[in-house]
């Protein structure tokens, strides 16, 4: 199962429900991109992306809390050099 980060706030949001790590444990958890992504809102540059191209079976999951984001049978390739998917889970 691939693990992914996505530019949204679903992170933050979700570790403030659980008694929120301070930013020191948020860097040591993540890789510096996972970082920039999640946790101060950016993106990955088009075609850069560990996922972009892959054609893993599986789900995509948060990597900040493990919850299911998106399915790998829902990805499409739009030509953005992002990867993109159909639907979200839930």
């Amino acid at each position: 199962m691939a693990a992914n980060v996505w530019r949204n706030d679903h992170g933050r949001q979700h570790a403030k429900g659980q008694g929120a790590k301070n930013e020191a444990e948020w860097k040591k958890q993540l890789t510096p991109n996972q970082y920039f992504v999640t946790r101060q809102q950016g993106t990955e540059p088009p075609f850069t992306g560990e996922y972009e191209d892959t054609e893993t079976p599986g789900t995509y999951k948060c990597v900040c809390c493990g919850q299911p984001l998106f399915r790998s049978d829902t990805k499409y390739h739009s030509g953005s050099g992002l990867a993109q998917f159909l639907r979200t889970r839930g």
